[in-house]
């Protein structure tokens, strides 16, 4: 479990940078893929541990993984050429939402253990 404190303590660390580098969009962007990165990762190591976090925290987990398997379905099926006036939320907004639904996951388990 302390393994988990310090991967919540580098995605706050990570979050915080892609913020701040959204001051000058395209480094921003680039700090998105490596967030992205990151957080699935965490993800994939937060299932090893899932057994140790409350119904509500597996709920969330369950919901993360629907909502990042959904929006890369979305890339693998080239919708974002159908799309094109909403590509600031299919490439900003979406991916941010949902890295920031996670930190939040990763705050509440922190409290948790």
């Amino acid at each position: 479990m302390k393994y988990i404190k310090i991967l919540i303590n580098l995605n706050r660390a990570i979050m915080v940078i892609t913020l701040l580098l959204y001051t000058t969009f395209i480094l921003g962007l680039y700090a998105q893929i490596i967030l992205g990165a990151f957080q699935i990762l965490t993800g994939i190591v937060l299932l090893f541990f899932i057994k140790n976090f409350s119904k509500e925290n597996k709920n969330r987990l369950s919901i993360y993984w629907c909502l990042t398997i959904g929006y890369g379905l979305t890339w693998l099926t080239n919708l974002l050429d159908f799309l094109d006036s909403l590509w600031v939320v299919l490439l900003i907004i979406l991916p941010l939402s949902i890295a920031s639904y996670f930190t939040f996951i990763l705050e509440s388990i922190k409290k948790e253990i």
